[in-house]
């Protein structure tokens, strides 16, 4: 992209594209973008990123970034919340036209004397609240979160009001307004709508419920196992998922849970499994039960439908907002029957959910975020 005869930059900036998350998936959509759009593009971010993995994960070549500043020669895998806040210090070394921070918190970067978007997910000093399910509310974690709290709240507050920022879902969009007075726009994230279509068949024969996401308790898999026990013996469940060396625990804890409740031997775990593993999984399941309750927007959930499973989903949070009302449910005692439900689903319904999904497609994303772009250009004129 051109201003007169000079190529425009773009700063973006995300903390680690080795996360593999759906952070990561907008960062490399938008790098994507910008590189579609003309602009030199110069990424900040804490450990150096790996082209290859990248490539890997998210079927996308990032080699057209030639200008990294990073923080560390090595990638750190913990103090993930940390780590966004650090990027500030890379950041001052840094020059451009417009600045975009996708890895979710908003900042007052020098570099926002330039236009700069924030991709803001979830306000993260929001979690403590009781409203927002989250592992900042007790113990360790609370300790943990407090320095970056106090902090962050302080930066947060003065860079809501400098910044353009940008949400995921309603549900964000309302703790944003609510903690900062600052009204956002809602931009739900890329889902790999094409991909999961191969998966999509309107008739689907096994009575199969999957639990999809990464191990760990917040995810709450345990839930899908509960509902199981509740179901007739003909149903089975697959939990699936990546696993980090720190979720071993939970991840045994939820064997002994299934064998605890007597259905060890419909449940199986699997983690860390190829796309076309994953697909061939989704084209046989009939359900996605989310366990997740107050999740930001569903990424896993979107994907789902793309491949034509029903999403039992609770009836709080980003995902209530896209899925079919009548398989929400609002305690946990409501969901069995709401899975049962799911699974007795017409192909015309599986049809319906499908098509809800390609609202989230990365065109459709491409599409806004680049509209936003030229917007707020426009306006630094």
């Amino acid at each position: 992209m051109e201003r007169g005869a000079r190529t425009l930059k773009a700063v973006v900036i995300h903390h680690d594209l080795s996360a593999r998350g759906g952070g990561e998936k907008v960062c490399v959509t938008v790098l994507e973008l910008l590189h579609e759009m003309g602009f030199d593009i110069s990424l900040v971010t804490i450990s150096p990123p790996k082209i290859e993995e990248i490539k890997k994960a998210f079927g996308k070549d990032v080699s057209f970034v030639k200008e990294v500043h990073k923080l560390l020669p090595f990638r750190l895998r913990m103090f993930g919340i940390y780590q966004r806040m650090f990027t500030l210090i890379p950041s001052l070394r840094v020059e451009g036209d417009i600045c975009l921070v996708t890895h979710g918190d908003v900042y007052p970067y020098l570099t926002s004397k330039i236009p700069t978007i924030s991709y803001c997910y979830f306000p993260v000093v929001a979690l403590i609240q009781k409203m927002y399910p989250s592992k900042y509310q007790h113990g360790f974690w609370r300790a943990y979160f407090e320095p970056y709290r106090m902090t962050v709240g302080l930066l947060m507050g003065f860079a809501m009001k400098r910044n353009v920022v940008v949400t995921i879902s309603k549900f964000s969009y309302n703790a944003i307004k609510e903690l900062f007075g600052v009204d956002s726009i809602i931009i739900p994230p890329p889902v790999d709508v094409e991909t999961f279509s191969k998966a999509f068949s309107r008739e689907k024969e096994e009575d199969l419920i999957i639990s999809l996401g990464r191990y760990a308790p917040e995810k709450k898999h345990e839930y899908a196992i509960y509902v199981l026990s509740k179901l007739p013996k003909n149903v089975r469940l697959k939990v699936i998922g990546t696993l980090a060396p720190t979720a071993v625990t939970y991840y045994n804890y939820l064997k002994r849970y299934a064998e605890k409740l007597g259905v060890a031997d419909r449940v199986e775990l699997v983690h860390d499994i190829p796309l076309n593993e994953l697909l061939d999984i989704m084209s046989r399941a009939k359900v996605l039960f989310h366990g997740y309750r107050g999740e930001h927007f569903g990424l896993a959930v979107a994907e789902a439908m793309a491949a034509g499973l029903i999403p039992v989903v609770w009836d709080y949070g980003g995902q209530s907002e896209f899925t079919p009302k009548e398989y929400q449910f609002h305690t946990l005692e409501e969901a069995p029957k709401a899975v049962m439900k799911a699974l007795e689903a017409s192909p015309s319904e599986r049809e319906k959910v499908h098509k809800i999904a390609w609202n989230f497609s990365e065109e459709k994303f491409k599409k806004r975020f680049a509209f936003l772009i030229r917007s707020v250009l426009k306006m630094a004129k």
